[in-house]
Formats: C-alpha cells, sequence, structure tokens
C-alpha cells in the first residue's frame, strides 16, 4: 500500500510539473523516457545503449515538440489576426 501511494503522488506531482511545460519541453522529456526504454530492450540493460536511447529520443521528441509549438502559434495567429474572413 505504501509503494502505491509513493508511485500515486509521484505522478500526480509529475503530472503537476509537466503543465507549465511547452509542447518542445514535453517532447523532449518523453522522448527521452521513451528512448531509455527502448535502448535498454534493445541491449539487454546496458547502460551506454540506455543513455544513447535516451540522447537520440530526446533529440527526436524535441523537434516533434518544437514541431508541435510552431503550429499553435500560426494556428492561433490565423484566427487572432482575422484571417479566416
Amino acid at each position: 500500500m505504501k509503494h502505491l501511494l509513493k508511485v500515486s503522488l509521484g505522478s500526480l506531482l509529475l503530472a503537476t510539473m509537466l503543465t507549465g511545460c511547452t509542447d518542445r519541453e514535453v517532447g523532449t522529456g518523453v522522448g527521452a523516457a521513451g528512448g531509455a526504454a527502448v535502448g535498454y530492450a534493445v541491449t539487454n540493460g546496458n547502460v551506454v545503449g540506455t543513455v544513447v536511447g535516451a540522447g537520440v529520443g530526446g533529440l527526436i521528441g524535441n523537434q516533434i515538440g518544437g514541431q508541435s509549438d510552431r503550429d499553435r502559434y500560426y494556428r492561433h495567429r490565423y484566427y487572432r489576426d482575422n484571417y479566416y474572413y
């Protein structure tokens, strides 16, 4: 029960901290975590493979999140400047 409480509070804290992040920052974090998981699985727990996977995943997530931020900016600018009339 104590373990479940710790995991729940940690997840809640993480979700609260991510609400103030841009898409680029969230993409970097999610990409790094996913890349580390893939690197760990592919290399059977090798530390170097895990770190390389985290780095590559972070770079890919950063680029995808940055594109999402740019898309959001232009989408809101479109409506803000009344281009839809």
